[in-house]
């Protein structure tokens, strides 16, 4: 399992390298601005932090191995039933489940999304901030456990019920937090006719849901187009950008001295001509700079509206209520910032967990936070259970666009952390009384003569 070691011990820099580091650079050289240098210098700093608490992190503390027998599998399975029935409440409360929903009657998938998790009414809003913390502090590490401990067909069963939960609300980038610790899995464990079944259900499940979402954006672009005549529509985009205009020099950014890349029109679309639309320009910007420049309008908007003042726990909503500071609700803020949409707006701009550690706590903010990530990824990886340290790689590119406060509890990373402790036992610990498999490898390959439920040590 040197892979998935190697890739959970690397991702949290490669991924600050690809989609950070060279477009800070850029900003920087082409555009004169300090703000992107800035940015650049505080992606070094929260590099070395972590490399520095990853190497103090995987000295301490022992190797582990998965027990999911007596509490521990009583507790797995109830985690599992904990996530089903939060689901399933969520569809009480909306009443059906938005893709079949969408296949029977038509609709618009994107309004189907936002109702189901965006629920705000007790008791629903708990089933919603449960499934947003399962999805990814449970499932990611769950699904291997599933293919460790299962025969290989009800291993697959499970993981095309997971799949059909996942796109079902047509969220397509949560399907890849339980299939990416999957594919991790099974390439270190040189599972490769697993591994291609695994890409053939991921690439169907995504490929169907977004066939489903741009039949529905097309149908409601079509009745808006048949609504509106060619000459308003027009019209209405030539005003939309007159007062997009309007409001930048009204409202909009400050002259050069602050930043220079945010003087240039519609720089979040650096790589989409917003004239002649196109998905594959679409989705490059969306990949390759949306990220950076949602940091970089976070530092920015930071800079204009508080002058430069520490945030503090005032960034996260539950933490504010605790020491009794105005929530500062900046991920909406920097939204509106960006789109100058008003207070009605439901979108909101996540940012890299750098951008938030500084507004909130300064350098020191930036350096703690990288400390802690480097301190939780060590000993999941000291630890050595392969289905955690496989679910790694993903939280780690999570951070990369989510807060780390929002990554620790609303994002699961604070659950996935205590399960793994929960769900395992020192190496070597018990071995008389509960024997475990003595190599897990065995198991994969469909061994005669190993019992097809019994606990895997899950070594990594």
């Amino acid at each position: 399992m040197r892979l998935a070691r190697l890739l959970a011990m690397y991702a949290l820099p490669l991924g600050i390298f690809v989609f950070m580091i060279p477009q800070a650079l850029g900003a920087a050289w082409l555009f004169g601005d300090w703000l992107a240098m800035e940015l650049l210098l505080l992606a070094v700093l929260a590099i070395v932090s972590y490399f520095v608490a990853l190497k103090i992190s995987l000295r301490i503390g022992g190797r582990r191995e998965l027990a999911l027998n007596g509490f521990r599998g009583g507790l797995f399975n109830f985690c599992w039933m904990v996530y089903f029935g939060s689901y399933l409440g969520l569809c009480a409360h909306l009443g059906y489940v938005p893709l079949l929903e969408f296949m029977l009657h038509g609709g618009d998938a994107s309004a189907m999304r936002a109702d189901f998790y965006k629920v705000t009414e007790m008791p629903w809003i708990f089933f919603a901030y449960v499934q947003s913390i399962f999805n990814k502090g449970f499932v990611p590490f769950a699904i291997v456990a599933v293919f460790l401990i299962k025969s290989r067909f009800q291993a697959f069963v499970r993981l095309a019920i997971i799949s059909f939960l996942l796109v079902s609300a047509f969220e397509k980038a949560l399907i890849t937090w339980a299939y990416i610790p999957l594919f991790i899995y099974f390439l270190s464990a040189k599972r490769f006719r697993d591994f291609w079944y695994a890409v053939m259900m991921f690439v169907g499940a995504f490929v169907f849901v977004s066939l489903v979402s741009l039949k529905s954006d097309l149908t409601l672009s079509d009745a808006s187009n048949t609504a509106m005549p060619a000459t308003a529509q027009r019209s209405e985009h030539s005003a939309t950008r007159m007062l997009d205009t309007v409001r930048r020099e009204l409202v909009g950014v400050p002259p050069v001295q602050v930043a220079s890349l945010a003087d240039q029109h519609s720089y979040q679309f650096m790589f989409y001509d917003l004239d002649r639309p196109d998905g594959v320009a679409y989705m490059v910007n969306r990949l390759v700079w949306i990220p950076f420049v949602t940091a970089y309008d976070t530092l920015l908007y930071w800079q204009l509206s508080s002058s430069g003042s520490m945030l503090h726990f005032s960034t996260n909503r539950h933490l504010s209520r605790i020491f009794g500071l105005d929530f500062a609700n900046l991920e909406k803020q920097v939204f509106m910032f960006q789109f100058k949409s008003g207070e009605e707006t439901t979108g909101n701009s996540n940012a890299f967990y750098v951008a938030e550690a500084y507004v909130a706590f300064g350098l020191v903010g930036v350096v703690l936070f990288s400390i802690l990530i480097g301190l939780m990824f060590g000993q999941i990886i000291r630890g050595g259970v392969a289905p955690f340290v496989c679910a790694i790689p993903i939280v780690a590119l999570g951070l990369i666009s989510v807060s780390l406060i929002s990554t620790l509890f609303s994002g699961g990373l604070f659950l996935l952390v205590m399960l793994a402790f929960m769900l395992t036992r020192p190496l070597g610990r018990a071995r008389a009384r509960v024997p475990a498999l003595a190599d897990w490898r065995l198991q994969a390959e469909g061994r005669p003569g190993l019992p097809r439920a019994a606990p895997s040590s899950g070594r990594c």
